[in-house]
Order: C-alpha cells, then structure tokens, then sequence
C-alpha cells in the first residue's frame, strides 16, 4: 500500500478528489491517503507520496516543519506567488523526488490545452513513480471540470502513484 499525505489547509478537498479519482481508476494502485492542514501536523508520518495543495503553498505556513517521503508533489509555477512557497517548501522536505505541477513549461506536469469537459495533460518529462516504474514524456487527455492547480494535483497523485489514466502510454 502506498502511504499519502496531501497537506490541504484550504476549501479544495484535495484529498478527497484524490480519493474519488482513485476509485475512479479501479482502486489501483492501493493508497492509503491521509490529510492534514500542515506538514508539522504529520508528526513523524513518512509518507511514501506528499502532496502540497495549490493553497498549502501559498501560505506558506503550511509547509513549515519538515519531513520526509519518497516523492513529493509541489506547485512549482513561476510565474505565481506559490513558486517561492514551494521553493522553500521543498527545502524542508526531504524528498527522494520533486515533482512540480502548474501551468509553467518549467513543471514537471501541466495542461496543453484546457476546456470545461476535457483538459490534455502533459507531462514533460520522465517521471519516477511510487513503486519505481518511469513513466516516459507523454500527452494524455483527461475530463475537466475542476481549476487547473486542483486537477494538476489530482492527476499528477495519480500519475505518481501509479494509477493508470485512460488514454495514458505505458
């Protein structure tokens, strides 16, 4: 089982659409997917993912702490007032991986096209999942209807953790 943790101060219920998008994909991989508002509420938890909301970064305070996992998922646009956040972020977690999310080119994960019903994820470069596997430069279209930052961190937990998205190469 893989151990997530999402830090979610915010209204977004990021965990929760995380969970949702899991069951989705046929409930594998198996996470286990805890919540907390921040990275010092964790205490001592070493998950094997963590994942930063769009909100936990811009706060800052959420972040502040420390810990340790395998990945760690992060906004990382830097054009926004969260690339900082996540900058300092990431230097308090000890991450065998960084993952980056938004709508920059420089990010890991982002969209090339967007629309209310479809949006066309694209990752930018390989990507080490949860249980070691790499998953190669690739386009894969998605549904919509959530804020780019919220569905970038969806599908990218996804993707980090294995779950296999309709349309995604292998």
């Amino acid at each position: 089982m893989i151990k997530l943790a999402v830090i979610d101060p915010g209204t977004d219920d990021l965990a929760g659409k995380i969970s949702e998008a899991l069951r989705a994909c046929g409930g594998e991989p198996e996470v286990g997917v805890c919540r907390f508002d921040t990275v010092s509420a964790m205490h001592g938890f070493c998950p094997d993912v963590l994942v930063l909301s769009p909100a936990a970064a811009s706060d800052g305070k959420s972040a502040e702490g420390g810990t340790a996992c395998g990945i760690a998922l992060l906004p990382g646009d830097a054009a926004s007032p969260t690339a900082s956040a996540a900058a300092t972020s990431a230097a308090g977690i000890d991450a065998g991986c960084v993952v980056t999310y938004g709508m920059s080119p420089k990010n890991t994960i982002t969209l090339s096209s967007i629309s209310e019903t479809v949006c066309v994820l694209a990752l930018q470069r390989e990507l080490l999942t949860a249980a070691g596997d790499v998953l190669e430069r690739q386009e894969i279209k998605v549904a919509g209807g959530m804020k780019p930052d919220i569905l970038l961190a969806v599908m990218g937990t996804l993707l980090v953790c294995g779950a296999r998205l309709p349309g995604q190469n292998t």
